[in-house]
């Protein structure tokens, strides 16, 4: 595994580049603060790579958005006697946040001026994930390297857990953790 600074990494035409949930989360999240949008800047040069996302992302993208809404209404509310599922999706606030969610996946990382391509997960990547050392605790994480590894794109990602990756793959990444392991 290589794990490359992303703010320095030159984003060239001919690189093909997997696209992690957390990078979308921390650039498109309505709840995203100032300082965790330091992705954003990246913007501008990503687009002119190849870039991809997958279904198991999209989907990630969608359910993550969700539970960090889920956070922030608790805060707002008895965090011990809201549940998210027997409680707050029956909420109008969820209803909300679950199409901004949609809009923002579909209007925002998929839409066609962005030339992102959405690829679906292959069966083979799902059972080599299956066979990943045990120290990559996160399934879809092991699921989204061997896209990567079986595709040989690079991947963009804040996700520290990605340390733990033995794959012959490069990250791009602007995490510290990462960075300095």
């Amino acid at each position: 595994m290589k794990i490359e600074d992303a703010s320095k990494h030159r984003f060239m035409s001919m690189d093909n580049i997997l696209v992690d949930t957390n990078f979308w989360l921390l650039t498109y999240n309505v709840f995203a603060s100032r300082n965790d949008r330091h992705y954003s800047e990246l913007l501008d040069h990503i687009f002119s790579s190849r870039l991809y996302v997958t279904d198991l992302i999209v989907s990630e993208f969608i359910h993550s958005s969700l539970k960090i809404a889920f956070k922030n209404y608790q805060k707002e509310h008895d965090p011990k006697n809201i549940k998210y599922k027997k409680d707050y999706q029956n909420t109008d606030d969820f209803k909300r946040q679950y199409e901004i969610a949609i809009k923002t996946m579909q209007d925002e990382i998929l839409n066609p001026r962005n030339n992102i391509e959405l690829i679906e997960t292959k069966k083979e990547d799902l059972n080599k994930a299956f066979e990943y050392p045990r120290k990559m605790l996160d399934f879809n994480d092991r699921v989204i390297v061997q896209t990567a590894l079986n595709n040989h794109f690079l991947l963009l990602t804040d996700d520290a857990d990605y340390k733990n990756c033995d794959a012959n793959i490069t990250i791009l990444t602007k995490n510290k953790n990462l960075l300095n392991y």
